[in-house]
């Protein structure tokens, strides 16, 4: 019985080893003056139509979506005191997604 249930843990941890993962890197000064390197790694989506491309529809309604919210929102680039660029909207709610009243 313990055979047959460390096969099958081996088999799903297998299982889930074998799923594409995901890896981003980035680097950059941290608040200390120093440099820093952090690594995130993620299981990637196997979700969807399977090779991750849209359709000529789904691209013309993401991009009718964005249009929508673009001129909605009005988003500009606008740098703050400290030196970092951050996004300002029109109507509050559009850093959420938001593109209707």
């Amino acid at each position: 019985m313990r055979t047959i249930v460390f096969s099958l843990a081996l088999a799903s941890l297998a299982a889930t080893t074998a799923q594409a993962q995901v890896e981003r890197r980035t680097c950059g000064p941290n608040w200390m003056g120093g440099y820093v390197c952090t690594t995130e790694t993620y299981r990637e989506s196997t979700v969807g139509s399977g090779d991750g491309k849209l359709s000529r529809e789904e691209r013309a309604e993401a991009e009718k979506r964005s249009a929508k919210w673009e001129a909605y929102c009005q988003p500009k680039v606008v740098q703050g005191a400290d030196g970092i660029d951050r996004y300002q909207y029109a109507k509050a709610g559009c850093e959420f997604g938001k593109s209707g009243p």
